[in-house]
């Protein structure tokens, strides 16, 4: 199951334009099950004040994984332009072999890169 790890504000080149801030929206994705999870594959749907994928950051790819263990945790990012600052949510879908599909929702704050530490 996914969940929030962070969000994270990398520092560009300083010749970089771009109208927007560039963050990098780090998930969890867990298995809180007994047993391995075979072929799990996610999607992520970030909605405003987000929007993928960032300008300068590359595309975004869904997370893949043949096997996940129990207990066992993965880091997916997904890059994005800032659009502004608040709340935010994530729409989530996952399949894996064992369990078939799952989609929620993850609800976070976006805060200015400044408002970080």
């Amino acid at each position: 199951m996914p969940s929030l790890h962070t969000v994270v504000f990398p520092t560009l080149p300083p010749d970089t334009l771009v109208s927007y801030e560039q963050a990098v929206v780090v998930f969890d994705i867990t298995n809180n099950g007994r047993t391995a999870a075979h072929r799990v594959r996610c999607g992520f749907r970030l909605g405003k004040p987000l929007e993928g994928p960032a300008l300068v950051m590359g595309k975004n790819d869904n997370f893949r994984a043949d096997y996940i263990g129990p207990k066992q945790t993965f880091r997916h990012d997904v890059r994005v332009s800032v659009l502004g600052y608040g709340s935010a949510t994530a729409r989530y879908s996952c399949i894996c072999d064992e369990v078939g599909e799952s989609e929620g929702v993850i609800e976070f704050e976006v805060r200015k890169s400044t408002d970080q530490q």
